[in-house]
């Protein structure tokens, strides 16, 4: 009775009471106050991440409008970029349709570079060349004398002709003494092919020198110590199908130092069918294979090393490297660099080693030119390039590298 009154008395006042079902001892419980504030505080996130997200974007409306000439600084540089690949695009069709001209006239043209050649990108590769009575090593071998000097190409194809010939050079010391330059250009610097017409690397092949390899598989190695002194072999062109093929196609108890190979390409020419399992596909840019021991040391590579060709026809090539292909002997790869483009189943350092050998890699990279991989050792292969250390071997290469990439 006193709750009706009570109840009625509020009702005069214009008061209500909500009842709410209390819940039981194994109920959970929702305050709906918690609740409200829950959803108030929900709501507030929302709104200050539409805030945010109006603010970033005008933001961005803002820079753009405040930074009229670098939008358009950036047009124009694409815009003369374009420009200039139709110019020089033009010009080299004509260049060439010249030089296959007087080519099918039965003349012997120089051929033009192209206007996006690898060479016009190097940089600064180049060393001031330096006296030296040293005896050429083009003279060949006399008795007693056991350090010599490179100074040209033809003196890279005695040493060829020499080790090839059965002389193991053991104990001789060659230091080049200045910059060399095989061809004057062999690829683009996309690494493509340089000046080929139709796809095919024949047209590539006219009027270069395809050097010999310094040591065949079976026939004879290198043991020697071959210093190139910091000066660059440039314009190397290789397409043979000797076992061990590079520019040290076998070294055995040999050491290979400060050699700068760069605008080169290093083909094993069995690239028209699949791969035959004769093991004629181990090859590299500055090494082979080795045998025995091997010491390649501040060593830098720059170029393709197989071939689409082979790829395309199934002989995806094995045992391929930048600096060497496949390491049959004990073999120490120090504070080496390479930018390369690997066509088959290598690796921008070294893919290989065999049963008999070992690679101890120290302070060396190896850019994949078409992935931006880099190999560090055997195992590591990771997906950014760390152009900082690169540059702390060979601030050259680094360089390079930005460029190219």
């Amino acid at each position: 009775m006193k709750i009706t009154k009570v109840l009625s008395v509020l009702a005069c006042l214009g008061l209500a009471l909500t009842f709410v079902a209390c819940p039981g001892p194994n109920e959970p419980g929702v305050n709906p106050e918690v609740a409200a504030n829950a959803e108030a505080a929900a709501n507030a996130v929302a709104a200050a991440n539409a805030v945010a997200a109006t603010n970033a974007e005008a933001k961005a409306n803002v820079e753009a409008v405040a930074n009229p000439v670098a939008a358009a600084n950036a047009v124009a540089a694409a815009n003369a970029d374009a420009a200039y690949d139709i110019a020089h695009g033009a010009e080299e069709v004509a260049n060439r349709e010249a030089y296959n001209n007087v080519l099918a006239a039965g003349g012997n043209p120089k051929r033009p570079a192209p206007y996006n050649a690898l060479t016009k990108v190097l940089g600064d590769f180049t060393k001031e060349a330096v006296s030296s009575d040293l005896a050429d090593i083009k003279g060949g071998l006399v008795t007693d004398v056991k350090e010599y000097k490179l100074t040209d190409v033809d003196g890279l194809m005695k040493i060829a002709a020499l080790v090839n010939g059965g002389e193991y050079l053991s104990g001789v010391t060659i230091t080049q003494v200045n910059d060399i330059v095989i061809n004057d250009f062999v690829l683009n610097k996309d690494f493509s092919y340089a000046f080929e017409s139709n796809g095919e690397r024949a047209d590539l092949a006219k009027n270069l020198v395809n050097l010999d390899s310094i040591g065949k598989k079976g026939v004879s190695s290198f043991g020697g110590i071959f210093d190139g002194n910091g000066y660059t072999i440039r314009g190397l062109y290789m397409y043979q199908a000797n076992q061990g093929l590079g520019l040290f196609g076998v070294v055995n108890g040999g050491t290979i130092k400060n050699v700068t190979v760069v605008d080169a390409m290093v083909v094993n020419s069995n690239d028209s069918a699949a791969t035959d399992g004769s093991d004629d596909d181990r090859f590299g840019g500055i090494v082979g294979m080795t045998e025995g021991t091997a010491t390649i040391e501040n060593c830098t590579y720059v170029g393709i090393v197989g071939s689409p060709e082979a790829k395309a026809n199934g002989g995806a090539y094995e045992y391929i490297g930048a600096i060497v292909g496949r390491a049959d002997g004990v073999t120490t790869i120090k504070n080496c660099t390479a930018i390369t483009q690997i066509t088959g189943d290598g690796q921008p350092l070294n893919k290989k080693v065999g049963s008999s050998g070992s690679v101890a890699y120290e302070n060396s990279f190896g850019i994949d030119y078409a992935t931006w991989t880099v190999q560090t050792d055997a195992a590591n292969t990771k997906v950014d390039v760390d152009l900082t250390a690169v540059a702390a071997v060979n601030p050259k290469v680094a360089a390079l590298a930005a460029k190219l990439k």
